[in-house]
């Protein structure tokens, strides 16, 4: 019989969404502060995905400082770095068009493409193409 492995979900760089990834192997260190009520914990997992079988690097931790407010009370930030990180995203093809229209001052929008990660959730991502065509919109239609 063959012993079930342990589970996480995060982030796959290949699928580009959150999916069940099956621990490889974890370990987990945990730490405080002899002076002070400070704690927090790292762990190292080598998970591969459910879905594409990408293998990934995940690096979670928290600190005893980081918390959030819920019902339930404080509850304990979880933070997760992914490596190798998700490439950065190709500028579309029809990015050009639009942009060649850009006054010179205005060329900064060009550059929020590169800072929207593939994370977001594609409703996000459109609110934020969304907002970042409105404001292209709105300079170019000004007076000059």
């Amino acid at each position: 019989m063959t012993e079930e492995k342990a589970k996480l979900k995060s982030f796959c760089r290949t699928c580009g969404g959150d999916r069940t990834h099956v621990v490889l192997e974890a370990i987990t260190r945990s730490w405080s502060d002899d002076k002070t009520p400070v704690s927090g914990s790292d762990t190292w997992v080598i998970a591969e995905c459910g879905g594409c079988e990408t293998v990934s690097f995940v690096h979670q931790h928290s600190f005893s400082e980081d918390v959030e407010r819920t019902e339930q009370g404080p509850s304990p930030v979880l933070y997760h770095n992914i490596y190798p990180q998700a490439p950065k995203r190709k500028m579309p093809e029809w990015a050009g068009t639009l942009l060649m229209d850009l006054p010179p001052d205005s060329l900064w929008i060009a550059g929020l493409h590169g800072h929207i990660p593939r994370e977001l959730t594609q409703a996000r991502a459109f609110s934020v193409a969304r907002s970042t065509l409105m404001r292209a919109n709105f300079l170019l239609l000004q007076p000059r």
